[in-house]
């Protein structure tokens, strides 16, 4: 994928722009330096300051969206080192994931594989 400064990022199939994300020079968009040619607004780089993440993005949620690719790198790290410990036997609401079959799924979500 073409970065802004020449340079190109391979990226797999179903992966999301690997970031960093941040704000754009419109107040209501945020941005990457890198492009995902196959979504619409990535030639948008002139008046965006950037490659479109998402626009009309209100202010208070800008922080969480710009922060998602981090987030996301270090929970996948997080989880590595992490086993299952989900209990064997239901509690009265019925069997309870532990914290590792948890992050599974919402790094699943995440990358599109839910």
């Amino acid at each position: 994928m073409p970065r802004r400064d020449g340079r190109t990022v391979a990226l797999p199939a179903a992966a999301h722009n690997p970031g960093p994300w941040r704000a754009s020079t419109q107040s209501d968009a945020v941005v990457a330096d890198t492009a995902i040619c196959e979504v619409r607004g990535a030639d948008d780089i002139a008046y965006y300051g950037g490659y479109l993440i998402a626009e009309s993005v209100a202010r208070r949620n800008q922080p969480l969206i710009i922060a998602a690719p981090k987030l996301l790198a270090t929970l996948i790290e997080i989880h590595a080192g992490m086993a299952c410990t989900c209990r064997l036997e239901p509690l009265a609401g019925g069997p309870v994931p532990c914290q590792t079959c948890q992050i599974s799924t919402l790094i699943a979500e995440a990358e599109g594989r839910s």
